[in-house]
């Protein structure tokens, strides 16, 4: 950008608020005309502005799960939103399988095992 001389600023700051009110302009025509299209179609302005949210300030897509996304909010705040909204909390998707249990003298025998396998591990390394 070529120098300007010491007495030119007052020219570039009366320049600078030209611009600014030309932005201003447009952006109050494209106000209107975007509440005359929701007027004729009907539909939600939020909807629009939500993919602006995803966009970075160099213009790059945002990674990662949308802001403001359901899928992150944790149990209970489902459930609270759930109970808030007078429906009924969903019940678990899986059915859970019921505990394995060993008799006692199964127990004693994974047990005498195991320290076999241990007694052979610990064997080897000392003699490595």
């Amino acid at each position: 950008m070529p120098k300007k001389a010491a007495g030119s600023s007052m020219d570039v700051d009366s320049m600078i608020k030209g611009l600014i009110a030309d932005i201003d302009a447009q952006i109050s025509q494209l106000s209107k005309k975007k509440a005359a299209l929701v007027d004729a179609f009907g539909g939600s302005t939020a909807v629009a502005a939500a993919p602006a949210a995803t966009v970075t300030a160099a213009g790059e897509r945002r990674r990662g799960r949308p802001p403001g996304s359901l899928n992150k909010k944790g149990k209970k705040e489902v459930a609270a939103a759930a109970a808030a909204a007078d429906k009924p909390a969903a019940k678990p998707a899986k059915k859970t399988r019921k505990k394995r249990v060993f008799s006692e003298e199964t127990k004693k025998k994974l047990a005498a095992k195991a320290k076999a396998r241990w007694a052979k591990i610990r064997a080897e390394q000392g003699q490595e």
